[in-house]
């Protein structure tokens, strides 16, 4: 039985000036979380009106589900823009060796994925895809579900912290917007490093 909780736990939190602030609270409130669900399902509820409800981000099964069916529905899509890339995937592929060895100094100190990308032939890459086919790409992901489910559980308490903490912000002007949208982008990349455990 879910224990009762007496007040919203962000009642108390006021506004938050500044983008260090903000990831900073979102730290905060998903430590809290982390420790008490209960708060979280809380804080993940607005309320609009009486009773109306609506929650702040959607729920692990929900955003789940979402996911496995835009992939099964993008099968036939997939197929199509394979054969039909916007641009060549081996060209871009070298071109990013540079950031790739940034982030992988050591397991590419001897340039090992600018030389495997030069070896690629995009007409046999593009023929394997097809001939794994939509079906293939919709199977993998419909047998990764429980998995899926599980990650999404661990990040939705933090997404509600993260989104929580941003509406705390201003955004009164232009600046005040891009300060919001800036918090978002490294609240994400926040949660990605923590979930790595960096």
């Amino acid at each position: 039985m879910a224990k009762k909780v007496e007040r919203n736990p962000l009642a108390d939190l006021g506004p938050v000036n500044s983008i260090e602030e903000a990831l900073a609270r979102a730290r905060k409130l998903a430590e809290a979380f982390a420790k008490d669900p209960v708060l979280a399902e809380i804080a993940n509820v607005d309320q609009v009106g009486n009773p109306i409800t609506v929650e702040v981000v959607p729920s692990a099964a929900d955003m789940a589900a979402d996911l496995i069916t835009n992939a099964t529905n993008a099968a036939s899509k997939w197929e199509r823009k394979i054969q039909r890339p916007r641009a060549s995937f081996k060209e871009a592929g070298l071109a990013a060796a540079g950031k790739h060895k940034q982030k992988t100094q050591e397991a590419l100190a001897d340039d090992r994925y600018a030389k495997g990308m030069r070896k690629v032939n995009e007409d046999e890459a593009i023929a394997t895809a097809l001939a794994v086919g939509g079906t293939g790409y919709t199977a993998g992901i419909r047998a990764r579900e429980s998995k899926i489910i599980r990650v999404f559980g661990e990040l939705q308490p933090q997404f509600v912290a993260l989104a929580r903490s941003i509406r705390a912000m201003k955004q009164d002007t232009d600046a005040d917007r891009e300060a919001r949208l800036l918090a978002a982008r490294r609240g994400m990349i926040d949660i990605g490093k923590r979930r790595r455990g960096g």
